[in-house]
């Protein structure tokens, strides 16, 4: 009988503090490491189980602490700033990092060609701005100090774009023949 009554204490217990059946992971403290990740996962559109090389590191910058997050996504590298005290992100920064392929040591290393205007298949400045422009949900007329310059990187032609809203400073590399955009950054000034 004792037994009995301690089995159903123990069920009802569990059931009530959530436990049983349809248990789910408090949410994270504000503040924590683990709000920081939460925040820079939300605002990359991706879940921890899709990211591999996390890393986290808690700092003081200019007096505010802060939390700076980074992983990655297949050949994708995301960094983050995350205020530490209201979870606000601070900086973006998204950069294509495909794996590294090393060449034989026989070879010497190819001299990077001097950047050329743009080839009339690829991308005009206009539509990179537009790119970078979209992706950042904002209107041409919300952006300050729009600029577009053309370079090669690495031997692809690319469209370096960078512009300004209220307080935050927006940077992009769009691919000049296909408008992928290589790497975005967002920071606030």
């Amino acid at each position: 009988m004792i037994i009995k009554v301690v089995s159903i204490l123990v069920i009802a217990a569990l059931c009530f503090t959530g436990f049983a059946g349809g248990w789910q992971a408090p949410e994270p403290e504000a503040g924590s490491a683990e709000a920081a990740l939460t925040r820079a996962l939300d605002e990359a559109g991706l879940t921890a189980d899709q990211v591999s090389d996390l890393r986290i590191d808690y700092e003081i910058d200019d007096g505010k602490p802060e939390y700076d997050v980074e992983f990655r996504d297949g050949d994708w590298e995301y960094e983050y700033t995350v205020d530490a005290e209201t979870g606000k992100i601070l900086e973006a920064d998204k950069d294509y990092e495909p794996p590294a392929v090393t060449a034989p040591a026989e070879k010497p290393p190819v001299a990077e060609p001097a950047p050329e205007a743009p080839a009339a298949k690829q991308l005009s400045a206009d539509e990179a701005k537009a790119v970078a422009l979209a992706h950042s949900g904002l209107a041409e007329g919300d952006a300050t100090r729009l600029r577009a310059e053309f370079d090669m990187d690495d031997g692809i032609a690319e469209w370096e774009i960078e512009f300004n809203c209220g307080s935050w400073e927006y940077e992009y590399e769009i691919n000049a023949d296909t408008g992928a955009i290589l790497s975005w950054e967002r920071d606030d000034d």
